[in-house]
């Protein structure tokens, strides 16, 4: 049977199954679903945990590899002790041999042990192929696959992990923390459990708290703040700010080019403006201000400008940074193309 990731913890409550399949394409949740599935296996009194690498070939099959596993899993331990054991492998593998000694295996399966199997390089073809189709119906194997989430349920998901990690996000800290991250989970898991060191139990925080737990992220999101609110005396001040501290880095530049670049997208995106709630009013703005044509070519300025930085010296960069903060703030017109077409770097080659 097919189980989301968010639903595996209650169908291990209420129907665990002998066998676990783990795929997908986002590495943190595959991590998160077998967590939950070693953390049940604890409770249930497991105590035995191995780990079985059969990834050394996405073609080699080694029959006798595999016989091991199922001959472990259906013999006792030496302390009668109960187990789960955790394969590593490849769909290719599971369609030449792993899935049928499963199969023989759950006509008769341990009530004693689990077997998880976790693949590498999920892609989307593996659930067209004969076996997945199988394994997704069958009573006894739970499949659980992720893939990449929509913006809704990216949303869910981070507020599912703070709540674990025992504090709470306002609505407007999500947003925050969902433009930020982009859509990497990793990144927001990292940044979740980096402000848990940071805040008490049971905490409420705000999109101002989240930002000013990295004060320099904080100033780089007020340098775009400020071109996207259309304050260029404001951009001006930041940036000179930033430069007295030498806080413009090559990395901070491209955090800001990635912040303009989300900005201008959501402005350009006709589903977002009828929305309401963070960072919508800013996007409204900008696109009463420059209309489609404007937010594009500001998008391909955003794009230039990224290209450059590796060929051009850090004095220009920050230069033609400034001027593309204030064409975005509106009081005046990037001169990007137009001054550097000669440090265009050919990316043919």
């Amino acid at each position: 049977m097919q189980v989301f990731p968010e639903r595996l913890v209650s169908v291990l409550a209420e129907k665990p199954t002998p066998v676990y399949i783990l795929g997908g394409e986002e590495p943190v949740l595959l991590d998160e679903a077998r967590a939950e599935i070693v953390a049940f296996a604890k409770r249930a009194g497991i105590e035995d945990f191995e780990t079985i690498h059969l990834d050394e070939s996405r073609t080699r099959v080694d029959r006798s590899e595999w016989v091991r596993v199922f001959d472990e899993l259906v013999s006792e331990t030496l302390f009668g002790t109960r187990r789960l054991i955790e394969v590593h492998t490849y769909p290719t593998v599971m369609e030449r041999l792993g899935w049928s000694l499963v199969e023989s295996y759950l006509r008769q399966p341990s009530s004693a042990n689990l077997l998880v199997i976790r693949l590498r390089e999920f892609q989307s073809r593996v659930k067209r192929s004969s076996w997945f189709a199988v394994a997704r119906k069958h009573p006894t194997v739970a499949v659980v696959v992720t893939s990449e989430m929509s913006r809704t349920g990216f949303k869910r998901w981070i507020r599912r992990t703070a709540a674990s990690l025992s504090f709470k996000l306002t609505e407007d800290a999500v947003e925050v923390l969902l433009d930020y991250c982009d859509g990497n989970t990793l990144a927001a898991k990292q940044e979740l459990m980096n402000l848990q060191l940071t805040v008490p139990e049971g905490a409420r925080v705000d999109a101002s708290s989240l930002l000013m737990s990295d004060q320099s992220q904080s100033e780089l999101r007020s340098l775009v703040n400020s071109a996207c609110s259309g304050d260029a005396s404001g951009v001006v001040k930041s940036f000179n700010a930033l430069e007295r501290q030498r806080s413009l880095t090559r990395g901070s530049e491209i955090f800001v080019l990635r912040s303009l670049e989300r900005v201008l997208e959501r402005a350009l995106d006709s589903n977002n403006r009828n929305r309401t709630g963070f960072g919508q009013q800013q996007s409204n703005a900008l696109f009463v201000k420059h209309g489609a044509a404007g937010i594009e070519r500001l998008l391909e300025e955003c794009a230039y400008l990224h290209s450059l930085t590796v060929g051009m010296a850090r004095g220009l960069v920050s230069v033609v940074l400034l001027n593309l903060l204030l064409a975005v703030a509106g009081s005046t017109q990037s001169n990007l193309r137009t001054e550097f077409p000669w440090r265009k770097i050919d990316r043919r080659h």
